[in-house]
């Protein structure tokens, strides 16, 4: 707004005159406007201080500066993403009046991020703050199959001769942990590594020639990183 510094006066006499304000924030000395966040408008009372010759006067003005406008929520995330191995970027719901300014843009692989969002000049978020606010996305796990990993071999034996037999697991891409169990107590597992796991005779037969004990052993490996858990594999356990 205008400030007139001075004024003459209809006798021809000129007359100076200073601005104060009781909430510079809102209205400067020099009449500058800023808009302020909160949820009330703000009142601003400007006093004119008019000098002549060692006369001076004071005349004040009640003047309304209203609240930025309303910005009713945070954007959403409105696209639905899943770890690709290639860079995705989210879209948004709601980002009319206020701009991204920081946080992760785009991603390659799978989590949750947040993206910074600022009103623009002239707004406010609904609680009447108008600082940096985030927002949260997502790229979700891939689901996994047969084709991504393997075990071999998928049929051991163990026995009194030889306890213990080993299946090696090869997780190609995948990141979690293996998991291993046994269908009964005939064989146990007693070893997991990152890429292996040793199963172990638990059921003690009368020789190595008292055949007929089967088990199953399966494995699996868990969620990690960019996939999701897998299911089971099989492995065929003599036990005799």
């Amino acid at each position: 707004m205008s400030l007139p510094t001075s004024k003459v006066s209809a006798g021809n006499l000129t007359v100076a005159i200073a601005w104060s304000s009781n909430t510079t924030a809102a209205i400067s000395n020099t009449g500058v406007v800023v808009r302020q966040p909160g949820t009330a408008d703000k009142i601003v009372t400007l006093t004119a201080t008019l000098s002549n010759g060692g006369i001076t006067q004071t005349k004040t003005f009640s003047i309304t500066v209203t609240k930025l406008l309303m910005i009713a929520a945070v954007p959403t995330q409105s696209n639905t993403l899943t770890y690709s191995g290639a860079s995705q970027s989210p879209t948004w719901n709601n980002t009319t009046n206020m701009t991204a300014t920081g946080g992760t843009a785009s991603s390659v692989n799978a989590g949750s991020f947040t993206r910074a969002f600022t009103p623009n000049t002239g707004y406010q978020w609904w609680d009447g703050t108008a600082a940096v606010k985030n927002a949260s996305w997502s790229i979700a796990q891939k689901a996994t199959s047969s084709s991504d990993w393997s075990i071999s071999p998928t049929s051991i034996r163990v026995r009194l001769s030889n306890k213990t037999a080993t299946v090696v697991v090869t997780k190609g891409s995948l990141t979690g942990n293996i998991i291993a169990s046994t269908e009964t107590r005939d064989a146990v597992v007693t070893d997991i590594t990152s890429n292996s796991v040793k199963f172990e005779l638990n059921t003690y037969p009368v020789n190595d020639y008292n055949y007929g004990l089967k088990d199953k052993g399966y494995i699996s490996i868990g969620a990690g990183g960019n996939y999701k858990a897998t299911s089971n594999k099989t492995v065929n356990i003599d036990v005799n």
